[in-house]
């Protein structure tokens, strides 16, 4: 296969790459750049990929312990709380969607650039997403703080979840700045290679959160826990710009007036970005949805009790494929920005299987201890054996799911983030909801059958993703 390759970050070359089936054995005519040193362009793949991904094992396994934990803490509260608070989050996912139109070309660009050796450029790039975020996080905070009560209502809330969500999202929603800045921030140090800092800084927040959230849950209820969340939010806010002010590599960012844009740096950026807004709103879409086809099932407050409980389980199946997501993420948009696509390819395929492997294991551990896992949702009966059962099919999907989520990082580092889009509306909005209204409401199966739907929804997921990256059209993405 010949295809064009793309010189510096996607601008038109007019020499072309030669590369085999499988782009592992890349020949460029313009050659790649020289090596550097304790690169992640160069050296040994699995070295590589281990390197950046192993930080964000730990803190990401922290990360969903922390969300068990509050879960853990809220479901001795009563499974209205639990359903209550598995709501509101929803809403917090859907504000969380806009950060993407932001982090996802931070990382795209930031990377390329470093990889291509244009720390100036990378830094231009990290200094307009870091301002664009704040005003990202302004319009998009606000409306949603204001009509918080509503969504819930849409959603299908009763009164009682309206009132405590409401309540709970009100702190929430106030903090939006930090929480965007935050994940901004860390897409820059990720984007540069640097794991370790937005790691400390994290698992700091998930520390100060676990135990206030232990003091806090039981005397004030979802006001505590939403208290909680917010003054540790606050934490890596802090940790990381405080880091990249004292960095001489990154200090260039945060220096100037924060409120003045570029707009064709915005615009750039949000070219990479509002492709993954899109892919997430499905995604929100369909979790949503869900929650309101389950409203219209038997035993409604039980079943998205169990199904909020399961997710916040599940997310530690799901932490390590995410964390190779984040390191392939990096690794591709650095080695396409060095002029090496086949070696982008071999670190995205190194991380998949690595990837694999260890979300099968996290499947067997949520099989075999499905029934004592569920026991920690709370009291209700009814919630732990249907919790049980959504752990026990949702292991089934975990290697599906830990090959997609390497190869949506693939093509974020890539920049190629309309395929994902494409992918994402066709799983969440037709294969997911559909079913689950026809075989969960009209043929009556209930909560088994959305248990089943989520699941089996992935397949079609891996096919289309592996169906993309095999053709390299990631590799020509112009960003």
């Amino acid at each position: 296969m010949v295809s064009r390759w793309r010189g510096r970050c996607g601008e038109p070359d007019s020499r072309f790459v030669s590369q085999s089936k499988q782009f592992t054995d890349v020949v460029v005519v313009e050659p790649p750049l020289p090596e550097a040193p304790d690169s992640l362009t160069s050296g040994d793949v699995l070295r590589s990929v281990v390197q950046l991904a192993a930080p964000n094992v730990a803190t990401l396994l922290l990360t969903s312990f922390n969300l068990l934990c509050d879960a853990f803490f809220v479901g001795g509260l009563g499974k209205t709380e639990l359903a209550a608070s598995g709501m509101a989050r929803t809403l917090i996912m859907f504000l969380m969607v806009f950060t993407v139109a932001v982090t996802s070309g931070t990382t795209a660009l930031v990377a390329r650039f470093t990889g291509a050796r244009d720390e100036g450029n990378a830094m231009l790039a990290a200094q307009q997403s870091v301002r664009l975020t704040l005003w990202l996080s302004v319009a998009v905070g606000v409306p949603l703080w204001l009509f918080r009560g509503w969504l819930l209502s849409a959603l299908g809330a009763d009164d009682q979840a309206v009132q405590l969500g409401s309540a709970y999202l009100a702190i929430a929603f106030a903090t939006t700045p930090a929480m965007f800045l935050n994940l901004t921030l860390t897409a820059v140090f990720r984007g540069v290679g640097l794991m370790k800092t937005p790691m400390f800084a994290l698992m700091a927040m998930d520390i100060v959160n676990i135990l206030l959230a232990y003091l806090l849950i039981r005397p004030f209820g979802l006001v505590g826990a939403a208290s909680a969340s917010g003054v540790a939010r606050l934490i890596p806010t802090v940790w990381l710009l405080v880091a990249m002010r004292q960095s001489p590599m990154l200090a260039p960012a945060l220096r100037g007036n924060w409120l003045q844009t570029d707009r064709e740096w915005a615009l750039r950026i949000l070219r990479i970005g509002a492709p993954q807004i899109i892919g997430n709103l499905a995604f929100n879409v369909g979790r949503g949805g869900t929650y309101f086809l389950m409203n219209n099932m038997p035993d409604a407050t039980a079943a998205i009790a169990a199904f909020t409980f399961g997710v916040t389980v599940e997310g530690l199946s799901f932490m390590p494929g995410f964390a190779f997501h984040i390191a392939t993420a990096t690794l591709v948009g650095q080695n396409l920005g060095a002029r090496q696509p086949g070696r982008a390819h071999r670190c995205a395929r190194k991380a998949m299987w690595l990837g694999v492997t260890i979300m099968s294991l996290m499947g067997v551990v949520l099989f075999v201890g499905a029934t004592p896992i569920a026991r920690l949702s709370g009291p209700d009966p009814l919630v732990r054996a249907m919790c049980a059962d959504y752990l026990r099919i949702g292991a089934i999907c975990q290697p599906l799911l830990g090959a997609a989520m390497v190869l949506w990082g693939a093509l974020l580092g890539a920049g190629d983030t309309k395929f994902a889009a494409i992918v994402s509306i066709l799983t969440n909005c037709v294969l997911r909801l559909i079913p689950i209204w026809l075989f969960g409401i009209v043929l009556g199966h209930g909560v088994v059958a959305v248990w089943w739907v989520l699941s089996l929804s992935w397949f079609v997921s891996i096919a289309l993703l592996e169906a993309r990256f095999r053709s390299g059209a990631w590799m020509r993405v112009q960003v």
